[in-house]
């Protein structure tokens, strides 16, 4: 097994703790049956959270090609974006329904801030880490071309920000339904290579 298959292997862990995290949140609130005011708003924030952390491990994925050359260096960024990618997840849905129960509307705006202040800490991550990567292969030079690449990421960086700050649902409700769209969009005919 190389270096590269075992950071794989190794992201392939964390991914798939965020995914489970959702998951088992999701089942205790089924379970929770009555006790649950059901809102599409977390509902539709956890679907974001699962393409988001599916399209992060396919980005990987090329990582396991024999011959890849990973230093620690290397792999410290892959762990720091993972718990960030965790950390996003596990705010997706509440983690326990109390006796009284739980108004999911409520709870998706009482943690607005915390869970879009660290998606757009994510979404900056993954745009810092891509400049640097460009520059490490190409060069300086190649930043600005790699900034223009990533001015959608900034669009999206800019709009996730105004979530953390806006309660307006209408606001709420036309992203939470555009931006799990534009994860498909970019990645659903990525060939796993």
């Amino acid at each position: 097994m190389s270096p590269a298959e075992i950071l794989l292997g190794f992201v392939a862990i964390l991914v798939g703790i965020a995914v489970a995290d959702i998951a088992g949140s999701l089942h205790r609130l089924l379970r929770a049956g009555s006790r649950v005011r059901w809102h599409w708003y977390p509902i539709a924030a956890a679907v974001l959270l699962i393409l988001l952390s599916l399209q992060v491990w396919w980005s990987f994925a090329p990582l396991g090609r024999a011959g890849a050359r990973i230093t620690f260096g290397m792999f410290l960024p892959f762990v720091f974006g993972q718990i960030l990618l965790y950390l996003v997840a596990s705010a997706t849905l509440p983690d326990t329904i109390p006796e009284e129960g739980i108004d999911l509307k409520r709870y998706y705006f009482e943690q607005q801030r915390y869970f879009w202040l660290l998606f757009a800490a994510l979404i900056a991550f993954f745009f810092l880490h891509n400049l640097s990567r460009s520059w490490i292969r190409l060069g300086i030079s190649s930043l600005p071309q790699a900034l223009w690449k990533e001015v959608p990421n900034l669009v999206v960086l800019g709009m996730v920000l105004s979530l953390a700050f806006v309660r307006r649902s209408w606001w709420h409700a036309v992203w939470l339904s555009v931006l799990p769209l534009l994860i498909l969009a970019t990645a659903f005919n990525r060939p796993l290579t």
